[in-house]
């Protein structure tokens, strides 16, 4: 070895020295699914030193036992072997589990899985491996159940979904085409993902080109005009990246929120008609605008606005007469007033039922009764026999 090698080593020590941790992990939430975070964890590791100054992914590398030295090749000009591209990257893979650190490098991937995964259900998972703090059986582990065959077929078979049967026709104005084109170059990126893990080939450039434009269904004739376009350019049928910014120049240019909304200043009960509806709020001198205000709102305008909107409403407030319950002009006179407008309304319904149906009884006992005779029947003498007129002696 020569001198001229041997001080390259000294970017190894610049290196270590000046070296910063990448920032904290993401939660594990519903943008973060445990999926993306094993794969982030793995990235995590990469930037994180351990006791031995090497990046604790060479906890979790998937051979135990690195290669022998004699099988890398020497690169004439960089103190690391030609098949990697850096220093660490030839620690990583050489560095060995047998080392006397090792079990804290081990125990401190451990730490850091236990920190991101206390309060998920992911957590039971680890307890097998907390009492021997073994980081990389829990890490693989969890790579295991999470990160299995049928984990990334489903993660397959949205991505497909999505760049199928998911139409773009210009209709929707937050649905732009380029959030459209972003869903497709996402949903490449999982086909991707999903490769590294099975034996998945994603699609090339031709066909996410064909895909996308099959997917754009829009009458706009500078967007059929650019589809026409990019059909007969070699080019951009083999870019997939070239094909969206050649449709991006093309695309209609969304209606911006400002030029949608309402002139709408506030919306509440007009005095001079007792409807509620939307109105326009008056402008006080100070500029600002003469409606009600949160505390925080208020105490954050400057103190000539905070005057005239204390006189605005003592002078509002005077104008507005106090109502009693029993007035009819309050809300609870309105509603008592409803209430007994139906009593007396379900009244006069039952009365006038009540009526009929007491003229239809009298009129049929009318109907049934015999007619009155002139005579008293009662009174009528009945003269006897003629026996009965013999006195006896």
């Amino acid at each position: 070895m020569t001198w001229s090698y041997i001080k390259k080593f000294k970017a190894l020590t610049d290196l270590v020295s000046n070296w910063q941790d990448q920032p904290s992990l993401p939660e594990l939430g519903r943008n973060v699914p445990i999926m993306k975070f094993l794969e982030l964890f793995r990235e995590h590791l990469r930037g994180k030193l351990g006791i031995r100054q090497i990046p604790l992914s060479y906890v979790a590398r998937d051979v135990v036992e690195p290669v022998l030295i004699d099988e890398d090749p020497i690169d004439a000009l960089n103190p690391f072997s030609s098949n990697y591209d850096s220093f660490h990257d030839e620690l990583i893979s050489r560095a060995r589990h047998d080392h006397p650190n090792y079990p804290d490098d081990n125990a401190t991937v451990l730490d850091m899985l236990v920190g991101s995964l206390s309060k998920t259900e992911y957590m039971s998972s680890l307890k097998p491996f907390q009492r021997t703090r073994d980081g990389r059986g829990a890490l693989l582990a969890l790579e295991v159940q999470n990160l299995g065959n049928s984990k990334w077929d489903n993660v397959i078979k949205k991505a497909e979904q999505m760049v199928l049967n998911f139409p773009w026709n210009g209709t929707n104005n937050r649905y732009t085409l380029d959030r459209h084109i972003n869903s497709h170059r996402s949903a490449h990126n999982n086909m991707v993902r999903a490769g590294e893990y099975t034996n998945y080939e994603s699609p090339n450039d031709h066909t996410r080109v064909q895909r996308l434009l099959n997917s754009i269904i829009s009458t706009d004739v500078k967007v059929v005009s650019a589809i026409t376009v990019i059909r007969s350019d070699t080019a951009m049928k083999e870019s997939f990246e070239g094909a969206a910014d050649f449709l991006l120049i093309a695309a209609p240019v969304p209606i911006k929120d400002d030029e949608m909304s309402h002139n709408i200043s506030g919306v509440g009960q007009d005095s001079s008609n007792e409807s509620n509806g939307f109105q326009r709020r008056d402008i006080g001198k100070t500029g600002c605008e003469l409606r009600y205000y949160k505390a925080k709102e208020f105490y954050s305008l400057p103190q000539e606005q905070q005057e005239e909107l204390k006189a605005w409403r003592t002078e509002h407030e005077k104008k507005r007469k106090p109502e009693k319950d029993g007035e009819p002009d309050s809300k609870n006179g309105r509603r008592n007033k409803r209430r007994k407008d139906r009593i007396a309304s379900m009244e006069t319904k039952i009365q006038t039922l009540i009526d009929a149906q007491q003229a239809t009884i009298s009129a049929a006992t009318t109907a049934t009764r015999p007619p009155p005779s002139t005579s008293n029947q009662a009174l009528t003498r009945v003269p006897r026999p003629p026996s009965q007129n013999v006195t006896q002696n």
